[in-house]
């Protein structure tokens, strides 16, 4: 049985957001504190969440309340959580911190030198219809075979994830079924090696222009597979979007709002050319893992200083 003064901190990633109860439990358990890591919102999300996920914003509210430390992906992320569940008065800023998903070097380092497919464009992932569709992309492919129907022969889409029947569909609708190629859900592995040999890695966050707070701090971590892949991002983001912010400062690709058709199209033309593509080095940046491990580190031995502090009040 585990005994209190063996661990220093528990950490509980969501979702599954179950973890998040779980975690105050083992806290008042073990005596130590709680931090909870958000990798996307709970009962304040942007997209349909399944219906066991949600508990009551009552519940997450008490967690939140409880927990000594909140971790978010980006910074709307975190000022979304703030604002429904920080002190009125500011006096836990502290408490909540950014650590934004990332990639492992190791993982990525090997598959850096694969040789590329100059004329493949990948999608890996799923959809949250209707904020999260492909509809820009295969309207963008039907404007290419309409405006360069020479190189539109050459141009592969390729999807990878759950929601081969919508990707179908709108295929279908934009008559662009012969630009597409539907591989369903792989490994993991194996998503990453198509990354690597893509000449384009297209990441939707919302293919609305104008996103709410919740939208606009969606970073899904298909950005950081690509980015750890040197493959060029093609990201369809709200304005002022974190996500956005990522791309810009790590020179990893160009930002699209849904509505550009003409630009989607026009960026992909220039990435299936024949010449290499390849985006700036970043294997020691600060969406390295070996970088995230240490603010996390710190931050972490932060929770446990909240803790004690908070519990040499209480006694």
């Amino acid at each position: 049985e585990l005994e209190p003064g063996i661990f220093d901190v528990v950490l509980a990633t969501a979702s599954p957001y179950a973890s998040f109860a779980l975690a105050r439990y083992a806290s008042t358990k073990l005596r130590c504190p709680f931090v909870l890591d958000y990798r996307d919102l709970w009962g304040t999300s942007p997209h349909p969440l399944p219906k066991e996920s949600l508990r009551g914003i009552e519940e997450e509210s008490a967690l939140c309340a409880a927990a000594h430390g909140i971790l978010g992906v980006s910074p709307s992320l975190i000022q979304s959580l703030r604002d429904h569940f920080g002190a009125p008065d500011g006096s836990d800023h502290d408490k909540f911190k950014v650590l934004t998903n990332g990639f492992d070097p190791d993982d990525m380092s090997p598959l850096r030198n694969l040789s590329r497919a100059q004329k493949r464009v990948l999608y890996a992932g799923v959809f949250y219809p209707p904020k999260r569709t492909i509809t820009p992309v295969m309207e963008a492919l039907r404007w290419i075979k309409t405006h360069h129907i020479g190189r539109a022969s050459e141009i592969c889409f390729a999807f990878y994830g759950i929601g081969a029947a919508h990707v179908r569909e709108e295929a279908t609708r934009c008559g662009v079924e012969d630009m597409v190629e539907i591989n369903g859900r792989v490994p993991r592995a194996d998503a990453l090696k198509a990354i690597a040999q893509a000449a384009l890695s297209v990441v939707i966050t919302s293919v609305d222009t104008q996103g709410s707070q919740a939208d606009r701090g969606v970073v899904t971590s298909k950005i950081f597979d690509a980015m750890g892949l040197g493959t060029p991002i093609l990201l369809i983001a709200p304005e002022h979007s974190d996500a956005e912010d990522i791309i810009e400062t790590s020179s990893a690709g160009q930002t699209f709002r849904g509505a550009d058709i003409k630009g989607i199209a026009e960026a992909i033309l220039h990435y299936t050319q024949a010449a290499e593509n390849s985006t700036a080095d970043v294997m020691n940046g600060p969406y390295a893992w070996p970088q995230l491990a240490m603010t996390l580190e710190n931050y972490l031995a932060g929770a446990q200083r909240r803790y004690v502090i908070q519990s040499d009040m209480e006694l």
